[in-house]
């Protein structure tokens, strides 16, 4: 059992590598830097012109900066079965020993964690343009940074089982994270959406991850840590487990039917 772990560790690791060498074209650009700092001149400037920039920062700047980590993770789980088509390895891939899921499991990661390097960028745009967030607990925005990481990979390979059978991976990865945005609350309120998209954001892992890290600015906040927690770790492990059981079953389909390219 430990030499089948350290196996499987080893090819997601190979993955991650994978990633970082070839994930910083054009796609990662536009998802992790270019989107949420776009996001965040749009944001505050329509703040500062209400005068209430310093007011809103909590939304002004993590509202841009976890569309952007969603964002470039989501697409990236689409690019990576598009460059693995278009490279004409997929089919490789599906018929290794190794399961398909765990090498996408493995970029996926190493694209969610250069991915947050749009935090720090959103803080120094909002920041220029006059819109300030102090963080006043360290700790809660540290296990908020570490749950977005891990919540974001687990969602990730839920699109990515699907992006396998889509013709074009891209565009439905290019659909898929402007809803979530909306129901997630992460850049207005959720008490803002009707009740039955309230009960909706309840199941998004971001909406209870945005909550913490708002919480994390607040000096009086009152928002207790173990709630979120638990709901942002029982969502994370719904995620991973969905993901791995329709990655399994696409995997099998392909195997069965020999159809991976799109030319056949």
């Amino acid at each position: 059992m430990t030499r089948e772990l350290g196996w499987w560790l080893r090819i997601v690791l190979a993955g991650v590598r994978v990633q970082v060498s070839r994930g910083r074209g054009g796609t990662f650009i536009l998802g992790a830097v270019a989107v949420p700092v776009l996001y965040a001149l749009v944001f505050v400037l329509m703040a500062k012109n209400l005068g209430r920039a310093n007011e809103l920062a909590p939304f002004l700047v993590l509202g841009p900066a976890l569309i952007g980590v969603w964002y470039s993770a989501i697409i990236t789980g689409g690019a990576v079965i598009a460059d693995e088509r278009g490279s004409g390895t997929l089919e490789l891939l599906v018929a290794a020993p190794a399961p398909t899921g765990l090498v996408v499991l493995g970029r996926v990661t190493g694209n969610t964690l250069m991915s947050l390097i749009g935090i720090p960028l959103v803080l120094i745009t909002a920041r220029l343009l006059g819109a300030e967030l102090a963080v006043i607990d360290l700790f809660r925005a540290a296990l908020g940074l570490l749950a977005l990481a891990i919540s974001t990979v687990a969602m990730t390979l839920i699109f990515s089982s699907t992006f396998v059978l889509a013709r074009s991976a891209v565009v439905l990865a290019n659909l898929i994270p402007h809803p979530l945005y909306i129901l997630s609350g992460i850049a207005f309120p959720v008490a803002l959406l009707p009740a039955w998209a309230q009960a909706l954001s309840s199941i998004l892992a971001l909406s209870w991850i945005a909550e913490l890290l708002r919480s994390s600015t607040r000096p009086d906040s009152s928002v207790s840590i173990l709630p979120i927690l638990g709901a942002v770790a029982a969502l994370t492990v719904a995620y991973a487990a969905s993901g791995y059981w329709l990655f399994a079953r696409v995997e099998r389909a392909i195997r069965a039917n020999g159809k991976v390219s799109l030319l056949q």
